[in-house]
């Protein structure tokens, strides 16, 4: 049996040679701009959520914790939590969207942002809404979890506590596993059949199971080689991205030197405005190099998956001109 997880390799970087080469800055700009919304190389969320450290003894007679908040919160955090969760919404509403646009765009062989804004976005509307939910029950199970973890050792029986703890990790692990899988799945399977098809969530789950039950195992060879080449691809993104900013970070370093140098001569404020400008240029330089980077990296994976899903039913196959023109 051929797998077309190893198979489709070289089909999908002769796909990506067709659609990117010779270089269209244009082209790649707008392509840049996509994938600033979608995500990162690896198709991971670029939102991290971590734990807290413990805080240091900062003297003697002071406690190593952190004591506890009393009285009403100031309003100015209630205002920034209030942004930053608005800006995260826009961003997961946009990237929604954006992924219908990033599909339609290899489909066509033509990058066109505006026009498939405005014919995707209910069903972008779609997405984001099953993102959001899958969100919302994912972390809810998690605050479940840890609340039973936390709560036997609150009252006193931190016997009990491990012990849901051991029940408990393995439980979050595989949640995790399962939401990945569903949020990967739709986002790379099922929302080429929901354009293509123009349907819903739901109905395009209907679509793609009996192919997805019927083709098993190719799909879970796609899970294992495309967590390889995702970890692949990302290394080298991530190399060649590093490179570029020591290039970057050369005339850049040479200019916070001179702000550097100015502010010795009690120049405080040109100083630190050449320092500052020094360093925003390179952030917002990496920031752009790190993007054009990702373009025919994230290409390729969806290439590969789209593939993927045309081989295994026919009547999925949005890249039919692309798949004959490569293989002849």
């Amino acid at each position: 049996m051929t797998l077309y997880a190893i198979s489709d390799i070289e089909d999908a970087i002769a796909a990506t040679r067709a659609l990117l080469w010779p270089i269209n800055g244009w082209r790649w700009a707008k392509l840049a701009v996509i994938v600033f919304f979608i995500g990162s190389v690896s198709g991971t969320s670029p939102f991290q959520f971590g734990g807290t450290g413990s805080v240091p003894n900062g003297g003697a007679g002071v406690s190593g914790s952190m004591p506890p908040m009393t009285g009403p919160v100031p309003g100015i955090v209630w205002v920034i939590v209030a942004v930053v969760a608005l800006l995260v919404v826009a961003f997961v509403l946009i990237g929604s969207v954006m992924e219908f646009v990033f599909v339609r765009a290899l489909q066509r062989e033509t990058v066109a942002i505006r026009r498939d804004w405005s014919a995707y976005w209910p069903q972008g509307l779609r997405l984001f809404g099953f993102r959001l939910l899958l969100g919302a029950v994912s972390l809810g199970i998690i605050a479940v979890l840890i609340l039973i973890v936390a709560a036997p050792g609150v009252i006193g029986y931190e016997g009990v506590s491990a012990g849901f703890a051991v029940f408990a990790i393995p439980v979050a692990v595989v949640l995790a596993l399962v939401a990945g899988l569903l949020n990967g799945f739709t986002t790379t399977f099922v929302v080429p059949i929901m354009l293509l098809e123009e349907r819903g969530i739901i109905g395009a789950w209907r679509r793609f199971w009996p192919t997805l039950t019927a083709q098993w195992k190719q799909y879970l060879a796609y899970v294992a080689v495309g967590t390889v080449l995702r970890i692949a691809v990302g290394v080298a993104a991530g190399i060649v991205t590093a490179l570029l900013a020591v290039v970057v970070a050369i005339p850049l370093g040479l200019l916070g030197v001179l702000g550097a140098v100015v502010i010795t001569t009690a120049e405080l404020a040109a100083g630190g405005l050449i320092i500052a400008v020094a360093v925003i240029a390179f952030v917002f330089a990496v920031t752009v190099i790190s993007l054009f980077v990702a373009v025919p990296m994230r290409t390729f994976l969806r290439y590969y998956a789209l593939l993927i899903l045309g081989d295994t039913e026919a009547e999925f196959d949005l890249i039919t001109e692309r798949r004959d023109a490569i293989r002849g």
